[in-house]
């Protein structure tokens, strides 16, 4: 539906709205106040219970747990592989994408940027929508990346370090869906 329609159609919703708050407002009868009803004399003579016939409370001091010293963790491992399921229905590839070198700025001198980038391709095979995690595990630093992408039946998505993966060579990239067998495969 053209942009023109769907804001001819929302001032249109809207006036109604409008109008037919206001003339509501104007044939609503006035608030109608009913008189109260007075308590039974019984409720009103009630002995209320004296604060020394109340049950005290005591405060017992709870020993306190010793905290445990933080262990030096071992570094992180890539995700476990998820083997069940059927394959993952998508088709998946890291290609190199070359980036136009920084101008340089007025202020001091050009911000060196890389020369080539790695972008991954997911296309999505299915009739179905998928949500799919991507795990870049990187095998220099040890260090874990995700990002998630939501395709429609037939649909694309590009990821990469817009979507803060950086994904060097020698990366370990997972694709997981739930239900599906996981998808791995070694930036080049």
């Amino acid at each position: 539906m053209p942009v023109q329609f769907r804001y001819i159609a929302l001032t249109m919703l809207l006036s109604f709205g409008v109008s037919s708050a206001y003339l509501w407002w104007r044939q609503a009868p006035a608030i109608k106040v009913e008189p109260t009803v007075p308590l039974p004399a019984a409720l009103l003579q009630r002995p209320i219970p004296a604060l020394s016939a109340m049950p005290l409370v005591e405060v017992v001091a709870q020993p306190q747990a010793a905290v445990p010293t933080p262990q030096p963790q071992a570094a992180p491992l890539p995700p476990p592989p998820n083997d069940d399921g059927p394959p993952l229905p998508v088709l998946f590839n890291v290609a190199s994408q070359a980036v136009p070198a920084s101008q340089p700025d007025a202020d001091g001198p050009p911000v060196d940027l890389p020369t080539s980038v790695n972008v991954g391709n997911i296309l999505n095979t299915s009739d179905r929508l998928l949500r799919i995690t991507v795990i870049d595990f990187s095998t220099s630093n040890r260090k874990t990346a995700l990002a998630s992408v939501l395709l429609t039946p037939g649909g694309r998505q590009n990821f990469g370090p817009d979507s803060g993966l950086n994904m060097e060579s020698g990366d370990q990239i997972t694709l997981r869906s739930d239900g599906f067998h996981d998808l791995t495969q070694t930036v080049p």
